[in-house]
């Protein structure tokens, strides 16, 4: 089964002091990222941003934050492509990224604990410390292919996609809800995730038979409910989560085919049993 959306519908950002990017089918683009006054009125005018990545090493514990790097692309006619790129943040990423200047549409870039990956559109990829294990998917020649799509976390955590479908993962014992959804699938089911690298416990992923599964910053879930109302209200995913403003909500669909709700045993039941089975059950 494939989804009916693709890799780039979607764009979940974790970021530091527990905030947020999210751009989702269903979820208008919104974010509580502390930025700068020129990045905050960037996003309020952009038409579509394709990526959000904070420096590898970030001190969260500093007064002032930096920007982060940012590829969007302007409303208007012309829908001009641009990148955000703050001083003295990746001089390696930012050479790059000043070579495909003219197209951002499509980029991907992730960092994490040190380490950064990027893709363009056209499949040229570079990156830079990653970990021994992630490096070695990114070279070229590997048995599935290309990586189409990675997500990096804490700890060296991380999830690779790749062009044939394949998903290879090791999240070093963080991410747990994650892990054991990722066990009971088949490979090729994954479509898109993004890990928090700042908290070993937040994630978001969505699968091709349009599931969303998701945990939030922990402590930090009211802070986040605004995402949950928007998922509450669009009928064209399905989400499993334990989210509390989903737990309390109405659990009867306002419309058919509209956002089902389960708690309690049928969350724990889940890790053990194929999802698409439960959610047309």
């Amino acid at each position: 089964m494939k989804s009916k959306y693709s890799l780039e519908d979607f764009l979940v950002v974790f970021g530091p002091r527990d905030t947020y990017l999210v751009r989702t089918p269903g979820v208008d683009l919104r974010w509580t990222l502390p930025v700068s006054s020129k990045l905050q009125d960037i996003l309020t005018s952009a038409k579509e941003v394709s990526f959000v990545a904070y420096p590898s090493l970030l001190d969260v514990e500093a007064s002032e934050l930096p920007d982060p790097v940012v590829a969007y692309v302007k409303k208007g006619l012309l829908g001009d492509s641009k990148f955000h790129l703050p001083e003295d943040n990746e001089p390696v990423l930012k050479e790059w990224l000043h070579k495909r200047w003219n197209n951002t549409v499509g980029i991907q870039v992730i960092s994490s604990n040190g380490a950064w990956w990027a893709q363009s559109s056209s499949g040229t990829t570079a990156f830079q410390s990653l970990p021994g294990d992630v490096r070695q998917l990114v070279k070229p020649n590997h048995p599935h292919g290309k990586v189409v799509h990675l997500a990096m976390g804490v700890q060296g955590a991380y999830i690779a996609v790749f062009d044939d479908g394949h998903c290879i993962w090791d999240l070093k014992g963080g991410y747990g809800r994650l892990d054991a959804h990722l066990d009971t699938r088949l490979s090729g089911e994954l479509l898109y995730a993004s890990l928090s690298p700042f908290d070993a416990g937040a994630f978001f992923a969505v699968f091709h038979n349009d599931t969303v599964i998701y945990d939030w910053p922990e402590g930090e879930e009211k802070r986040w409910s605004e995402i949950d109302g928007c998922f509450l209200e669009f009928d064209g995913l399905r989400v499993l989560t334990p989210s509390e403003t989903l737990k309390f909500s109405v659990a009867t669909p306002k419309r058919p085919g509209a956002l089902r709700q389960w708690t309690g045993q049928v969350l724990k039941d889940v890790a053990t049993q194929d999802i698409e089975s439960v959610l047309e059950g």
